[in-house]
């Protein structure tokens, strides 16, 4: 099971204070991208394991996260999965990809696991991510 991970642009920002979780409160006017992307991709496993093909983000990255979140949210689920992200666009390219990435392994973890997506738990989920993660929340 696979699904892309696309990018998106600002063509707008204004950034105000920062809020009690430190991230900024903002007005944007975004649009998706979708010339920019990533993959990941689920797979039936001995027991969890989460590979990249950046070794960058093997021990840190939004991925894990995500990963982490939706883990201790449904605990009751079989983890014998291989997670991969197939990281095709630079980090930090300001595409917004952390963030996109982070919020489809959830909508993969979703799909793969049988887990409404637009449920209460998964948007609190996604909503700890912060701003541009509910972006990609459609």
């Amino acid at each position: 099971m696979k699904i892309i991970s696309n990018g998106k642009i600002n063509l707008y920002i204004k950034l105000y204070k920062k809020t009690k979780n430190n991230i900024h409160d903002l007005k944007t006017l975004i649009i998706p991208y979708y010339d920019a992307f990533d993959t990941i991709e689920i797979i039936k496993n001995e027991n969890f394991e989460y590979c990249s093909n950046n070794n960058d983000l093997l021990n840190n990255s939004t991925v894990l996260d995500a990963i982490k979140l939706f883990r201790d949210t449904f605990t009751d689920l079989d983890w014998n999965i291989r997670l991969f992200l197939n990281k095709q666009q630079p980090i930090g390219s300001g595409l917004g990809l952390s963030a996109s990435n982070s919020v489809f392994t959830i909508k993969l973890l979703c799909q793969y696991f049988n887990i409404d997506y637009y449920s209460k738990k998964v948007l609190k989920i996604i909503n700890q991510l912060g701003n541009d993660a509910l972006f990609f929340l459609l």
